[in-house]
């Protein structure tokens, strides 16, 4: 290709001047005309960079040569020549427009199916579903390998899921034969807990402790060890917000690292109030977990938390 697009600038820049001289102007003179555009070109600061191709002293050299070659011909090509050169490529390109038709022909949809580290993932649920809701579901056998009954080309949706790793819908479309052959990665589930943070009303005679909610840890399949909490930080009350008499909810979205410690915490919704959001924040930031491991290798994982400030009468 690169070759081609080199030959097709030279034969560009020979029309070019070809239809120049074609016009009346003198070969001589245009070469001089050329050659003070190049000198330009060359000259330091210049702001000519569009003229610089024309500039190479091979290019030039070569422009040059052919200007003031009077034996040169320079009349257009005949229809014979172009019908000619029409037929030859529709000789190369109609077999190769078949040949790509009978790649993309109705094929077994084929694939693996890996988790984050690289290991193949066995008894994983793989669907395929068409633009009219037909769905065929197959499952990986112990290589992790599943193929899927003959389907045309089209727009498809890939639903892959295994208990312990977040589900993956995948839309993709079937084109080229190598469209048919898929390699999907799976990455670890989210943990998900809720917590009861509660406390008595101003008005009640005695204030409840904030209470604790349990960690409800997620059902893993396989070879990953879901990670167990060591520290745990009940979140406090704001004081403010109990003297209001008001309540909330608090979703956070917190990443567990490698070595167990929290190392981001975000509040997922925008309609929590400040003091809220910051008290949930500062104490899932202190949890500390063992590390999440996928086969005997620390990964990061992501973990959904649920605070709720409730006041008790």
């Amino acid at each position: 290709a690169w070759m081609v697009c080199t030959q097709l600038r030279r034969e560009s820049e020979q029309a070019c001047d070809d239809e120049v001289l074609g016009i009346g102007v003198g070969g001589p003179d245009y070469a001089a005309h050329l050659l003070e555009l190049a000198r330009r070109c060359r000259l330091p600061g210049s702001t000519w960079a569009s003229a610089m191709p024309m500039a190479h002293p091979s290019t030039l050299e070569r422009r040059i040569a052919a200007m003031l070659n009077p034996r040169l011909d320079r009349q257009a090509p005949s229809r014979r020549a172009m019908a000619a050169l029409v037929g030859l490529l529709l000789l190369v390109t109609l077999p190769a427009a078949s040949l790509r038709a009978r790649q993309a022909a109705p094929a077994p949809l084929t694939g693996t199916v890996y988790d984050a580290t690289g290991g193949v993932l066995p008894g994983v649920q793989v669907a395929l579903v068409d633009a009219n809701q037909s769905r065929w579901a197959v499952t990986t056998n112990t290589r992790g390998r599943f193929e899927l009954p003959t389907v045309g080309p089209g727009k498809y949706v890939l639903e892959v899921t295994l208990v312990g790793f977040r589900t993956l819908r995948e839309e993709f479309e079937l084109r080229g034969a190598r469209d048919w052959t898929r390699a999907v990665t799976l990455q670890v589930g989210e943990l998900t807990e809720t917590i009861a943070v509660s406390a008595s009303r101003l008005t009640a005679p005695q204030q409840a402790p904030p209470g604790t909610g349990a960690v409800t840890p997620i059902r893993v399949g396989g070879s990953v060890r879901v990670p167990r909490l060591e520290v745990r930080v009940a979140p406090v009350y704001p004081a403010a917000m109990r003297e209001a008499g008001l309540t909330g909810v608090v979703p956070v979205q917190a990443i567990i690292g490698q070595d167990g410690t929290v190392s981001s915490v975000r509040v997922l919704s925008a309609q929590v109030h400040p003091d809220f959001a910051m008290a949930a924040v500062d104490a899932v930031r202190q949890w500390r977990f063992t590390p999440t491991l996928l086969n005997r290798r620390p990964v990061e994982v992501m973990m959904t938390v649920t605070v709720r400030f409730d006041l008790e009468d």
